[in-house]
């Protein structure tokens, strides 16, 4: 089981949502809004679920180099980019 993570717009680094779930149960669920406070910058990010990713690795453990998962691509058109930090 995995860990919902977004990423923080301000520091740009990945951050837990503190929601554990598996990839299949993530992607078979309707879209949905939360929000998560940030341990990063400390403001409250409002996210959607196109926003987050699991996360096989865990919070503490996610390597910039992990092929189990990958974060969505920015928006502003750069390149797909692997989870960091």
């Amino acid at each position: 089981m995995g860990v919902l993570m977004i990423r923080c717009p301000n520091t740009e680094k990945s951050i837990s949502t503190g929601l554990r779930m598996d990839s299949a149960a993530f992607h078979s669920m309707p879209v949905f809004f939360s929000s998560t406070r940030c341990p990063s910058c400390g403001s409250l990010h409002k996210w959607f679920a196109r926003d987050a990713w699991v996360c096989d690795c865990g919070p503490d453990n996610c390597d910039p180099n992990c092929d189990k998962c990958k974060m969505p691509q920015p928006k502003g058109g750069r390149s797909e980019r692997q989870h960091s930090d």
